[in-house]
């Protein structure tokens, strides 16, 4: 299965989601992130520090096996089952819900993609930014995992009144920007990541909250999700 293709695992992460979802596809609920993983994908989520440096978000393992962390610049190995995500232990703070969420939307592809075909690597890495491609694409699918589009479209309309808005931007509109951000809230993802999703689709133009003072085109690649 060529994997790498990015509709190929946008076309298996809707199947896997219509699945999991069942009766529910349709409603407004958001994805129960933690749910589609512990019931659906039968693999078991923890919580450790993964790197001195804070660079690692979220580990896959898929068979057992004994993997090496650093703490405080001291070797540490430890034994894990196959089917565990081990989530940064930092993201358990509030404020990383949306981080939190979207990393393990990001595992949960990986997962999926074993469903498919078991890999022959063991263990995948989600780091603070995606360096391979093969990441990049994953990154993608999970917006689409845990943002599906019927979903954004709904709550889009019931949160904000509107089929589309030009601008994501307090001083333009604060009404507007406070129903988004009480939209991500709902969803369970960051501000950033819903953005994203919302430019993708077409319902935003754009999303310059963080610069509100700039009145420029500003693009959210590159920023942390």
């Amino acid at each position: 299965m060529p994997v790498l293709d990015l509709k190929i695992i946008e076309l298996l992460v809707d199947k896997h989601l219509a699945s999991f979802l069942g009766e529910e596809k349709n409603l407004m609920n958001p994805i129960d992130i933690d749910r589609f993983i512990q019931e659906y994908l039968d693999m078991k989520i923890c919580y450790r520090k993964l790197s001195d440096q804070g660079d690692i978000l979220g580990i896959s393992v898929f068979s057992d096996m004994i993997l090496s962390f650093s703490d405080n610049g001291e070797k540490i190995e430890e034994f894990y089952a196959g089917g565990t995500i081990i989530i940064e232990e930092e993201l358990l703070d509030d404020k990383q819900y949306g981080r939190r969420n979207f990393t393990k939307a990001h595992e949960a592809v990986h997962g999926i993609l074993n469903l498919e075909k078991p890999t022959v690597k063991s263990v995948y890495y989600r780091r603070d930014n995606a360096i391979s491609y093969y990441e990049r694409l994953v990154d993608k699918a999970a917006s689409r995992l845990i943002l599906p589009e019927e979903l954004v479209k709904k709550t889009f309309y019931a949160f904000m009144g509107a089929d589309h808005i030009k601008r994501l931007n307090p001083l333009c509109n604060k009404k507007d920007f406070n129903n988004f951000c009480f939209l991500s809230k709902y969803l369970g993802v960051s501000k950033k990541a819903l953005s994203i999703r919302l430019i993708q689709l077409g319902l935003v133009d754009k999303a310059d909250y963080e610069f509100p003072h700039r009145f420029l085109d500003v693009s959210c690649e590159g920023d942390k999700i």
